[in-house]
């Protein structure tokens, strides 16, 4: 009897999954058609497998550079702007809370995948190296092999358990949990359908926030912005548009400077002195195997020095600890031949971003700038 009733809650609960699933495709499907008027569309979302497969659908011959990162990269990066400086063709495979470990996972799956030399661009600040714990990243699956690894590492297999589920069972799997399942239905909601037109790739943005929309028309230049939403909010107000790009990166741009300079004002009073920064072994160990991907590679490698928003060094101490670490990185990097650029981060303001580590408009484009000059000066056998 008990087994009978066990088994007819699972089917019961399949079928509700299955329901659900459809509907989160029904509803998006039919929303976007009734915005684009029935045209063509095709999905694009910012979740990192997903940018992978349009990636690898769209992008892949033309793309010679790849930004690859945090959502300090994410946000950091402006590909059109830098491509106008560079003479490149460059993607940003940026992502929220996207560790060094995924980013070791990502790096390793492109280097296989490949099949012409492209330009890698890691960016890291202090960050990436003091927040990995036992779990490994599940925002790109690892296989068999990458769990051997990880595990030699010193990263338990209890530690992989959410990455291994995913991997089993698909990122969209509908055979989860509830908790997959209301994934499933938000992450449909909340992508993309890129429309062609005559222009160029654009999206179907409708935010209702006049005053977004109206900075998106006056200050980016761009017809490949593809969302707005996921505001950055301060007191249940919106402090900050976001915009996002087909090409990759989050655009912000600040609604009310005031407000998220008092905010800052509010985070640097509780900022501490110390005189030693040590990084996690983990961490070292995993940036260490992203340096060994490159050794014998035909692909470029290329870090970048990342520093978080200027109030975080107000403490000589501090700002000498993180100094000095980031000096044995470079080192290390060096070593191995790479290139290491170091942007001139004691010209930035706390103004240049928008809470503690990531950067607003004016932020990105005098970040990407100077990368991008940084890029033309060192990288020689560019086309000029």
């Amino acid at each position: 009897m008990h087994k009978k009733v066990g088994f007819s809650f699972v089917i019961f609960f399949f079928l509700q999954v299955l329901l659900w699933h459809f509907f989160a495709s029904h509803y998006t499907d039919r929303t976007i058609r009734k915005k684009s008027g029935g045209q063509h569309t095709r999905s694009y979302s910012f979740n990192i497998t997903d940018k992978v497969d349009f990636f690898e659908r769209d992008l892949m011959e033309q793309s010679n550079v790849l930004f690859i990162g945090d959502s300090r990269t994410l946000i950091a990066y402006d590909p059109y702007l830098f491509d106008q400086m560079a003479k490149t063709s460059s993607y940003n495979f940026g992502a929220i809370a996207f560790e060094l470990d995924g980013q070791y996972l990502l790096m390793k799956h492109l280097l296989k995948m490949l099949k012409h030399p492209k330009t890698f661009i890691l960016t890291i600040g202090h960050l990436n190296f003091e927040n990995i714990g036992d779990e490994v990243s599940s925002k790109f699956p690892m296989s068999f092999s990458d769990m051997l690894e990880f595990h030699e590492m010193g990263f338990v297999f209890s530690g992989m358990q959410k990455n291994i589920m995913r991997t089993l069972l698909g990122e969209n799997s509908i055979i989860a949990s509830a908790a997959m399942i209301k994934n499933v239905i938000d992450r449909k909601l909340n992508t993309v359908l890129v429309e062609k037109s005559q222009q160029g790739d654009f999206a179907i943005v409708d935010n209702g926030d006049a005053f977004c929309n109206q900075k998106r028309a006056s200050e980016l230049n761009t017809v490949e912005i593809i969302k707005t939403g996921q505001h950055h909010y301060i007191d249940g107000k919106v402090s900050v548009c976001m915009y996002r790009s087909l090409l990759g990166q989050e655009i912000y741009i600040e609604r009310e400077s005031e407000k998220l300079r008092s905010k800052q004002k509010e985070l640097e009073e509780k900022i501490t002195a110390f005189s030693h920064f040590e990084p996690k072994e983990k961490n070292m160990k995993i940036f260490e195997k992203i340096l060994e991907l490159f050794k014998d590679s035909v692909h470029r490698l290329v870090i970048v020095e990342y520093w978080d928003t200027p109030y975080n060094y107000k403490i000589k101490s501090n700002l000498e600890a993180y100094e000095t670490f980031l000096a044995q990185i470079e080192a290390t990097v060096r070593g191995y031949g790479y290139t290491y650029i170091k942007p001139d981060f004691h010209n930035f303001k706390n103004n240049d971003y928008f809470d503690y580590n990531h950067m607003n408009l004016t932020g990105s484009k005098k970040f990407t700038l100077q990368v991008a000059k940084a890029y033309r000066d060192e990288i020689t056998d560019l086309p000029q």
